[in-house]
């Protein structure tokens, strides 16, 4: 990360200035690079734990070298703290016994939050609006497990075409899932998609037939919440009538 190390001594002069650090008790910080195409932040967790006896890790950032590196800190019985990676995978503390997460945007976190929005108001007709990608499809993991821990029910329309949409409904029993059937695979927006071919797909009008509560989980988040805002306004879908959440989403667009 650009800098890190100037955050990090920023950080630990804060924590002096607080009184959490003093003559007492001090910390010192060691910083390598991580989280590239190679894995290496494994290799480096291993080293700084062997070689320079490290006893806490915070990071790494990313999901894949965080679940490894979280996996060693169990098995080595020291604490780790995550600070980016956002994957429902982590709440799992039979796996990750000594992590503890600090994002504010975690998955299973924001699923709770949506879930029980959902049920205070007692929406029925709910929609999630998808694509196709890794983060998208780690998302919808985590959303389907807390609906299913939560009793909403989670009906998948089939489309015969690539793209598509995921429907849910709230009810008091979750519907089991045939696993057999081919037919209960989600359909989804392609990565890709801008608002022409979103609003071309003719799956704006379904999501506007069966539900008034739209929750997005898209990979891109920021550009792909756009471009499917723009599809709505396109499809005159932006009115009182309907309601989007974009869990995600940290900017506003005041033109929707």
């Amino acid at each position: 990360m650009k800098n890190s190390e100037k955050i990090l001594e920023i950080s630990r002069k804060e924590l002096w200035y607080d009184g959490v650090l003093g003559e007492d008790f001090d910390i010192e910080i060691n910083n390598q690079m991580g989280c590239g195409e190679a894995l290496e932040g494994v290799a480096v967790g291993a080293d700084m734990y062997h070689v320079k006896k490290v006893r806490a890790f915070i990071g790494p950032y990313c999901n894949a070298e965080l679940d490894a590196v979280a996996k060693m800190a169990t098995f080595w019985n020291i604490p780790i703290v995550g600070y980016m990676a956002s994957s429902n995978t982590f709440a799992d503390k039979s796996i990750y016994k000594t992590l503890a997460r600090v994002s504010l945007g975690t998955t299973n976190s924001l699923a709770e939050a949506v879930a029980a929005i959902l049920s205070h108001y007692g929406w029925t007709r709910v929609g999630i609006a998808t694509s196709t990608g890794l983060i998208a499809y780690e998302r919808m993991q985590g959303f389907e497990e807390t609906f299913h821990k939560r009793s909403i029910k989670i009906n998948k329309k089939v489309s015969s075409i690539s793209n598509g949409i995921l429907y849910a409904s709230v009810e008091n029993e979750y519907a089991e899932r045939s696993a057999s059937s081919p037919t209960k695979s989600a359909v989804m927006f392609d990565e890709n998609s801008d608002a022409n071919s979103m609003a071309q797909t003719g799956l704006l009008n379904e999501l506007s037939n069966n539900a008034r509560v739209i929750i997005c989980i898209f990979s891109s988040t920021r550009e792909m919440s756009k471009e499917f805002m723009k599809a709505v306004y396109t499809a005159k879908m932006n009115t009182h009538d309907y309601v989007y959440i974009l869990p995600w989403l940290q900017v506003m667009f005041s033109m929707y």
